[in-house]
């Protein structure tokens, strides 16, 4: 898929297309800092959809920007990457998932949702990785042969990026997991 954004605005809040380019002023904008998280963790490869993994909340691989979704690419033998985003779905930032009913607050706490990947080999590390590119390793365990399962939290430490996501009315993150 071929992207095309606005590459530059002046650094004022005032200017037409202030924080809608990819940079503003010198300084990569926000919207700058996030296609440069996904492009480095993409890495420019011809990546095949990857949809061998579940989630608890159970979310689904879909283009559809008005859903929650998890959307998978293995890029090699050895890389996977989870694009996850979660929809806030009313003022309270509460996300809730349509298939159960259960709910999970967005803005407190230390929420967390399961994500089991099917079809791995020698897990090497598994990054939950922040819009902006700050990394967080997460621990798994084997569930069973080719299967690792992890508790991965929702909260984004990173006042900037949360900042943004809240903006957005969504959480979003990517996991990269990395084979030997």
């Amino acid at each position: 898929k071929l992207l095309y954004f606005a590459e530059w605005a002046p650094d004022d809040p005032n200017a037409f297309g202030y924080n809608r380019t990819l940079r503003k002023g010198n300084n990569l904008s926000p919207k700058g800092r996030t296609l440069t998280t996904l492009a480095g963790l993409l890495r420019g490869t011809k990546a095949e959809t990857y949809d061998n993994f579940t989630t608890t909340p159970e979310l689904k691989p879909d283009m559809n920007e008005a859903l929650s979704t998890a959307n998978g690419f293995r890029l090699d033998d050895k890389h996977v990457v989870l694009a996850i985003d979660l929809k806030r779905q009313n003022q309270a930032d509460i996300f809730e998932d349509p298939n159960t009913g259960d709910t999970i607050h967005l803005n407190f706490g230390t929420p967390t949702m399961t994500v089991t990947f099917r079809d791995v080999r020698n897990v090497k590390s598994l990054e939950r990785v922040d819009l902006c590119g700050n990394r967080t390793p997460l621990q798994w365990k084997r569930i069973g042969q080719n299967q690792i399962q992890a508790e991965v939290p929702i909260i984004d430490p990173d006042e900037t990026v949360k900042a943004l996501n809240q903006t957005e009315n969504e959480d979003v993150f990517y996991l990269s997991l990395q084979q030997n």
